[in-house]
């Protein structure tokens, strides 16, 4: 018997180690090609990755940290030292930049399973949950790509596995409050997360203080007071984490960390109260509808349960599955969190990706084991849900008709075929009770998975068979051109990847922005002329317009995300 039972053991972890060497392929093949062009508006997905890795190269190559004024390290140390570990272990490359993004999002996808199957309501959920993440062209395109968005994401899932151990293990919930900081030090915007995980346990422990406790001897005081109680752990991890963090790290090096965040506070925050309510509640909220357009089945699936899923925490708050609530919330707060910004591309709302995809679970849950008996709704509840489902269709026509609105009509409709096509099939047999409606709802799931991985698969393959390598070949040309140089530029770094120059990040009132070639004599300019000439406007004073006029020759140029990347050498410099 306990043979049998270990080789059931062994063919069971085999089975679910198989399934996730198949499921992180994708995020292996072609592993330095560039990623899709059409992914986002902002052309930050191409350099920003060797950007943050700025510190960590320095270091690999030079023996020093610190060399200019441009340092990432300060407001993403957890990520300059994964990528330093990694330049350190092999070398600074463009494969060896996006081998930590692969660990991270592999971990991810483990982690994320491990949460769905303890804290989920379901047997299923783990497996759909983490085909439906690893499937996720939007998700997966980002998360091969060694950012500070990929960095956020996945240590939320860290923070969130740690919080599901935490019910049991209360060291656990302890590390949870620590990991929340570290969330925190990747992003300072992510800081709605700690607060969310901070309500998350209250509402666990209240839940479980009713269902334990016989409700005459309970009351909202006592129950309240025992959830703070038994939640302290995490905020004492918070609290611990904070002090460090805010001791050792931020104090000392604040001027540093005021000069890093000061550009990208000056593009991204508000100009007013009017402008950031404007943002916040006005046309540019809905934007998270155009970025997600690329799995717009399954955003639309938990999109449109957002107010069945508050309707049902409201109506019956004890029978509520505490990790639908942290998903909710950690959904709707990081929407608020960012709707607020000017500067949003898409790559930002990748930690809101999860937080769906879990949602969307317990969506397709509600639909499995919808029971008319149990619905209980009055008319304002019908009136509220028919006014969001109608704002909800103009913002699908509005935002969603550029990115895939044709795709998301073609599949609805061959969905709806489909479910018809079942239920004239079945006619004789289906006999209208529950049982019956409760199959038609299966069927519906199967089949909006079936459009969601169709659809999702058909993108990847369309990206994996045409391939781009103009970031690694440009940055393998210039090495070879280049000896030795240092090379200006904000795609200064992306562009030295592949060879031993040295990088130098120049942008006008916020770094090496004071006579840079006095003071680090440069021999190459590296200028991307996409997004309107953006970089062009953030070099032009620092380096002057005379001297780019009279002092740098073109001798190279290559086409990167679909404009010119022009590489420039320093000429007829008077010597000083």
């Amino acid at each position: 018997m306990i043979e049998k039972m270990k080789t059931k053991t062994f063919v069971q972890v085999t089975l679910i180690i198989l399934v996730f060497v198949l499921l992180s392929l994708p995020r292996l093949t072609r592993l330095t090609a560039d990623p899709p062009p059409d992914l986002s508006w902002s052309a930050g997905y191409y350099g920003d990755e060797a950007g943050y890795a700025h510190n960590a190269r320095n270091k690999a190559l030079f023996g020093r940290w610190v060399l200019d004024e441009y340092n990432p390290f300060f407001v993403n140390p957890v990520l300059t030292f994964f990528d330093y570990l990694s330049f350190k272990t092999f070398r600074p490359s463009i494969l060896s930049l996006r081998l930590v993004a692969v660990f991270w999002g592999i971990l991810g996808m483990f982690l994320l399973f491990y949460i769905l199957k303890h804290g989920g309501a379901n047997d299923w959920m783990p497996w759909i949950g983490v085909i439906l993440l690893e499937s996720n062209y939007f998700y997966l395109m980002y998360t091969r790509l060694s950012l500070s968005d990929t960095m956020l994401t996945n240590w939320m899932l860290l923070s969130v596995f740690l919080w599901v151990i935490g019910f049991r293990r209360k060291r656990y919930m302890f590390l949870a409050g620590l990991s929340s900081v570290v969330v925190l030090s990747c992003k300072p915007t992510a800081v709605y997360f700690a607060f969310v995980l901070m309500l998350a346990y209250p509402f666990h422990f209240m839940k479980d203080a009713w269902e334990n406790v016989p409700g005459i001897f309970l009351t909202w005081k006592i129950a309240l007071r025992d959830a703070a109680f038994k939640s302290s752990p995490f905020l004492g991890g918070f609290l611990l984490g904070f002090s460090l963090w805010l001791g050792l790290y931020y104090i000392p090096y604040h001027a540093e960390f005021a000069k890093m965040s000061s550009g990208w506070s000056f593009l991204s925050l508000p100009k007013s109260f009017g402008d950031f309510l404007n943002r916040e509640f006005g046309s540019y909220s809905p934007i998270i509808f155009k970025h997600f357009a690329w799995f717009p089945y399954i955003f639309l699936l938990s999109w449109f349960y957002l107010p069945i899923s508050f309707f049902r925490l409201f109506r019956d708050w004890k029978r509520y599955n505490t990790l639908e609530f942290l998903a909710l919330f950690w959904l709707v707060f990081g929407y608020l969190s960012l709707s607020g910004f000017r500067y949003r591309p898409a790559r930002y709302y990748l930690s809101l990706v999860p937080p769906v995809l879990i949602l969307s679970l317990f969506a397709m849950e509600a639909i499995i084991k919808f029971s008319w008996n149990r619905l209980k709704l009055n008319k304002i509840s019908i009136i509220l849900f028919l006014s969001w489902l109608l704002l909800s269709l103009m913002l699908i026509k509005k935002y969603i008709i550029f990115d895939g609105f044709g795709v998301l009509l073609s599949g609805s409709g061959v969905f709806l075929l489909a479910l018809a096509v079942l239920m004239w099939i079945g006619r004789k047999s289906l006999v209208w009770d529950q049982k019956s409606f409760n199959k038609i709802g299966l069927y519906a799931c199967l089949l909006i998975l079936s459009v969601s991985l169709s659809h999702n698969l058909f993108l990847y393959a369309n990206w994996v068979r045409h391939p781009s390598y103009q970031v690694l070949n440009a940055s393998r040309d210039v090495g070879n051109r280049v000896k030795n140089g240092i090379i200006v530029g904000l795609w200064a770094p992306m562009i030295c990847m592949e060879n031993q120059n040295r990088a130098l990040c120049v942008a006008s009132r916020w770094f090496n922005d004071k006579d840079p070639y006095e003071k680090y004599h440069f021999t190459h300019v590296f200028l991307w002329r996409g997004n309107r000439d953006a970089e062009l406007s953030l070099i032009r004073k620092p380096l002057g317009r005379k001297f780019i006029k009279k002092n740098l020759k073109p001798i190279a140029r290559y086409k990167i995300k679909g404009a010119w990347g022009i590489l420039f050498k320093v000429v007829d410099v008077p010597m000083m």
